[in-house]
């Protein structure tokens, strides 16, 4: 192939950089896995292959085809994740011309991986799946860095087929909760990004359960990973009414949430949409901002209560009085929305009652008319 590629022709630079075509290798990196007095050869081979400028990125990728080429996936993993950092590091000083070459090289490393997860779930040999010569010990960890990647790309439809097979048995057995079989940061690992997929698929119960077992499993030394579980866990606790003591907030750095948790509290509409608005492209970032927005029918909820309750615990509201709460906290509300909302409320069971359209009076139950038990089972 001739190694002089264009400085600017992205495809063609992706095409001599990929590794999972089928063009024979250069003499020069062939059995280099097993021959270590080869490795010095590589960088002659992969300037040849594109030139001075891409050569230390080709002599990974080079490295990563001799690798699969004879079944070592682990080092064909690693040399690619070597070779897509050299990668990032030269794009800084070059234009869009090279996105060709990331979009190419990011999909082989998945697809590297992927493979990696095969040769590992697919073990037949090496002693039983829960001991440490079973190549199935390594499974978690190549999933969870497949799903990592999977979220970078927004491809979450890949996931499900990486999670099935091993929730239909290792899920099942326990093994799981079991540090013989599977090393603890790997599975804290896998439940938080199993966690956060379940919260897109608006499966709630089962995202808190992933992620309630990653923060409590998580090593206490690793701060950084505890905030990032936390991140995703609050809001998800949030839409049931559970609201995280400011200490907690405190202590993980996330006390910029306190506003928004109180407004929940307290029910003040003004402060928590405001909240939402200011953190909007931090929550987009994280996939929550929907979820957040979800839970505003608490704060309303929350709202009518405190009315409710400087009405002397009456169980007949004139409307008017939700709508001068709302103004009053700088959201004016016109009466046809108030009765929506409230409408929205009693069919969750959120409240318990019903509105006289005709008298403009929301009429409550005598007994439990705010049932804090129905936040808990309510679709939000």
């Amino acid at each position: 192939m001739d190694g002089q590629a264009k400085p600017q022709n992205g495809a063609q630079l992706a095409a001599l950089l990929g590794v999972l075509d089928r063009r024979p290798l250069p003499p020069s990196v062939q059995g280099f896995c097993a021959s270590a007095e080869r490795e010095g050869r590589v960088d002659d081979a992969a300037y040849d292959l594109v030139g001075e400028r891409w050569g230390p990125i080709a002599a990974k990728q080079l490295c990563a085809r001799a690798a699969l080429a004879a079944g070592d996936v682990d080092r064909a993993y690693a040399c690619l994740v070597g070779g897509y950092n050299a990668l990032i590091n030269a794009m800084r000083q070059e234009t869009g011309w090279v996105a060709p070459v990331l979009r190419r090289l990011t999909y082989e490393a998945r697809v590297t991986l992927k493979k990696g997860f095969s040769a590992c779930w697919n073990d037949r040999g090496g002693g039983a799946p829960g001991s440490l010569e079973s190549k199935k010990r390594a499974t978690l960890y190549v999933v969870a860095q497949l799903l990592k990647i999977y979220f970078k790309l927004n491809l979450l439809k890949l996931a499900q087929p990486l999670i099935r097979p091993l929730e239909a048995t290792a899920g099942r057995s326990g093994a799981f909760d079991s540090r013989k079989i599977f090393p603890q940061g790997d599975v804290v690992a896998y439940r938080f990004f199993v966690g956060r997929l379940r919260m897109f698929e608006d499966q709630y119960g089962a995202a808190e359960e992933h992620l309630i077992y990653a923060f409590a499993h998580c090593d206490a030394s690793s701060r950084r990973n505890k905030r990032a579980i936390l991140e995703f866990l609050l809001p998800v606790r949030l839409r049931r009414g559970a609201l995280p003591r400011r200490a907690l907030l405190e202590k993980h750095g996330l006390a910029a949430l306190a506003p928004l948790v109180d407004a929940v509290r307290s029910g003040d509409l003004g402060t928590f949409n405001a909240e939402l608005a200011k953190n909007q492209m931090a929550f987009v970032r994280r996939g929550t901002f929907l979820l957040l927005e979800k839970v505003k029918i608490l704060v309303y909820r929350n709202l009518f209560k405190k009315i409710y309750l400087v009405q002397g615990k009456a169980t007949q509201l004139k409307l008017h009085l939700f709508q001068r709460a709302f103004a009053w906290l700088g959201c004016p509300t016109d009466m046809d929305e108030v009765e929506c909302i409230l409408a929205n409320l009693i069919f969750k069971g959120l409240i318990k009652g019903y509105i006289s359209h005709q008298k403009q009076t929301l009429v409550l139950s005598k007994k439990d008319p705010f049932p804090t038990a129905a936040i808990r089972s309510a679709t939000l």
